[in-house]
């Protein structure tokens, strides 16, 4: 069936159990729906694959797309990040999911992801990315802060050992998120370059250390702290004698939000 080269929104819901691919074609010249901005896809138990092609040849104007409960998607096409004019994608809840060419906005329950591609920052307007529940995901690529529009970042239940240095050049970043990230135990050392960031929201973070320039974050109007309880670190974790909070903490002088839960705070910077 060909589709109408007018349509805008295009949405296969929970009515499609049995649909198994999406096929869009286009011939080598033009691009085939050229004004659909909105592309939404849920509970498509047998979709396994999405066409390649997506970007300048068959989507060029795709603005939203969403993949939710599609259990059975295993790959999503290599070309996926010519989709440079997207601004919001959704994918939560793909158990199945082993190959990621691309990035997404959302980016939840994927069980078997291991890695993500070096080429995903091609997404350059994506103002919001969230991963979690990638329990085998252990790194970030290292060009993971070439996203000059990103907003908001969360990483959580996921197993990373370490965040890449260059996430201290998102120089928009207004919002990170780390939760259950355990493995933690530094942030970056230029984690002060971050100078647009608004809040920091750090859970279940056992091992981490907040670094003495977390006081040179201008901007930082809202810090949250739970369930990061240090108690014995790992034997292999050599650490110097450090106080949770460090003394440069005293110097967020725009803090208005301020808040700690289960967090075995023994003591308090001077001047707070």
């Amino acid at each position: 069936m060909a589709l109408p080269p007018s349509l805008q929104s295009l949405k296969f819901l929970e009515s499609c159990p049995q649909l198994d691919s999406i096929l869009l074609s286009a011939s080598s010249c033009t691009s085939i729906h050229p004004r659909l901005v909105e592309l939404l896809v849920t509970r498509c138990d047998q979709l396994h694959r999405l066409p390649g092609g997506l970007g300048e040849l068959l989507l060029p104007c795709l603005r939203k797309l969403t993949l939710r409960g599609c259990e059975s998607l295993v790959e999503l096409p290599e070309d996926f990040t010519s989709l440079t004019r997207l601004e919001n994608l959704s994918f939560p809840a793909l158990p199945s999911l082993v190959t990621f060419e691309s990035t997404q906005k959302s980016l939840r329950g994927c069980e078997s992801l291991v890695e993500l591609p070096d080429d995903f920052t091609s997404l350059t307007r994506l103002e919001s990315f969230v991963i979690s529940g990638s329990p085998f995901l252990s790194s970030l690529p290292r060009n993971f802060g070439q996203m000059p529009a990103l907003k908001v970042l969360v990483l959580e239940s996921l197993a990373l050992s370490a965040l890449p240095n260059s996430l201290c050049r998102l120089n928009s970043l207004e919002a990170l998120f780390l939760m259950n990230c355990d493995e933690i135990v530094h942030l970056p050392a230029e984690f002060s370059r971050l100078t647009a960031l608004k809040s920091l929201c750090l859970v279940g973070m056992r091992w981490l250390v907040l670094p003495e320039e977390i006081g040179e974050l201008p901007g930082l109007l809202a810090f949250h702290m739970s369930e990061n309880e240090q108690e014995l670190l790992p034997e292999q974790v050599l650490l110097p004698k450090q106080v949770l909070l460090p003394p440069s903490f005293s110097q967020l002088s725009s803090l208005t939000d301020l808040e700690f839960l289960s967090c075995n705070i023994r003591t308090l910077p001077e001047g707070m």
